[in-house]
């Protein structure tokens, strides 16, 4: 399960993500999620804000990539501002490393 990541089932309610369905539709919360799966590839969970690629990449124009990343407070910026993630995720991408730490070490 080297893709997984843990997902609320009921995270189409938060408050955030309501705001991103009322403003972008369904479309802007694949696009929130697909951000996620992007990340959830990264080494260090963070992606270079390079809208254009990732609206390549997504098959999604720009704007609503700069929108769901930085209209929501769904995600956070580096101090240089080169790089975005999402603290929420960092923390459960966390508890998962260390999960797997533990495994690995117990064998």
């Amino acid at each position: 399960m080297n893709g997984y990541f843990s997902h609320d089932s009921n995270a189409r309610n938060s408050n955030k993500l309501l705001r991103v369905r009322m403003e972008l539709g369904a479309a802007g919360y694949g696009i929130y999620f697909m951000l996620l799966e992007r990340l959830r590839d990264e080494d260090d969970y963070m992606s270079i804000k390079d809208y254009n690629a990732i609206a390549f990449d997504l098959r999604v124009d720009a704007s609503q990539i700069k929108a769901v990343v930085e209209n929501f407070g769904l995600f956070a910026f580096t101090e240089n501002g080169k790089y975005f993630y999402s603290e929420g995720f960092n923390k459960r991408m966390s508890i998962k490393d260390e999960k797997n730490q533990t495994t690995s070490s117990s064998r």
